[in-house]
């Protein structure tokens, strides 16, 4: 039997629950994939160091199971020790 979807009719925004994800690969130089609606952070909490689509440089802290109201240019592997990272695509 196919899984019903009650919310199938209803448009998805920056605010609704993630449909799909990707895990994200800091690294210093390349832009993510995407830009994510939000981040989750998986087992490990700690810093994530991110820089905007203006070139903007902030550290932000976690704990594990944190969602991250933020939308990452890039995701620095320099400084940043929360893992696994779990972007909301849509």
């Amino acid at each position: 039997m196919p899984q019903e979807d009650k919310f199938a009719g209803h448009p998805a925004g920056i605010s609704t629950p993630g449909q799909d994800w990707e895990t994200l690969t800091p690294h210093d130089t390349n832009p993510l994939p995407f830009y994510p609606k939000a981040i989750v952070v998986g087992a490990t909490g700690g810093a994530i160091v991110c820089k905007s689509k203006n070139g903007n440089t902030s550290t932000f802290f976690s704990v594990p199971g944190q969602r991250l109201d933020i939308r990452p240019h890039v995701i620095l592997s320099t400084g940043t020790v929360a893992t696994p990272l779990i972007g909301l695509k849509e």
